[in-house]
């Protein structure tokens, strides 16, 4: 070691270069490489906020749009039903309008029907709670979003008589035709979106969803990390309408290809 040492000493000496020097020279270079290494850790982690970020405001940007359809089929039977409401009279007719609209309806994959609190129809189909969970939450008085895989994507709203509830009027979408009608897709993206409910059952695929995505979002450190972050969205986001009255178990996921 003493002879490596000496040599050292003599090599730098023979090109005036003190060991002292040498020394402080390498001492520069251990800080350099420690200052380097330090502002590249802050530099990733500056961009991995910063991409969070981006991806938080894009996914709450496309959940305000789902909203905005989701409340689009509402305002349809919000009408129908203050309709109802104000003339029970007009109840016979507007059945017998439905049900002569019912096999357009069915080529678009969607079902308009009334149901009484048994849950029988006096239009469209019968629905059970056992297969919509929320949907006694419509004869609380709640506008309901409720998904059952598949019979498909269910909008129901209450229809008053005095302060009780007496009918629900509900639209209920096919699963075949559900990207069609509330899809989110972004021009020249690497992102792909989904609406999920909270059982992790995908209401609205993407486009090419397959096997491997349904694995990949099945995945629990996945499924953590979606409903961490769709919480945090939830709670720096402005409330919306839907938000208001309404019993949902929908929300919207984002993947990165």
């Amino acid at each position: 070691m003493n002879n490596l040492i000496e040599r050292l000493e003599e090599s730098l000496q023979s090109h005036g270069i003190s060991i002292h020097t040498f020394y402080n020279f390498v001492i520069l270079m251990v800080c350099l490489l420690a200052f380097a290494l330090l502002m590249q850790y802050r530099m990733t982690l500056l961009l991995n906020n910063a991409l969070e970020q981006q991806l938080t405001r894009q996914t709450a940007n496309l959940s305000m749009m789902v909203e905005e359809r989701f409340n689009k089929t509402f305002e349809n039977l919000e009408y129908l039903a203050k309709h109802i409401e104000e003339s029970p009279s007009v109840l016979p007719d507007l059945v017998r309008r439905l049900n002569a609209a019912r096999n357009e309806f069915k080529v678009r994959g969607i079902t308009i029907g009334i149901i009484d609190l048994n849950g029988k129809a006096l239009q469209g189909t019968s629905l059970s709670n056992s297969d919509f969970k929320e949907l006694y939450m419509a004869f609380r008085g709640n506008r309901v979003v409720d998904y059952c895989e598949g019979k498909g994507l269910l909008f129901a709203y209450p229809i008053f008589n005095g302060n009780n509830v007496r009918y629900v009027i509900y639209r209920l979408y096919e699963e075949r035709v559900l990207f069609d009608n509330f899809g989110l897709e972004e021009y020249d993206s690497a992102s792909h979106i989904l609406i999920q409910n909270s059982n992790r059952e995908v209401v609205v695929p993407y486009r090419g969803y397959s096997k491997s995505d349904e694995t990949f979002f099945a995945d629990p450190v996945i499924y953590e990390d979606l409903t961490n972050s769709n919480t945090a969205r939830q709670q720096q986001s402005t409330p919306t309408a839907l938000k208001a009255n309404t019993s949902s178990s929908v929300r919207t996921c984002l993947k990165l290809t």
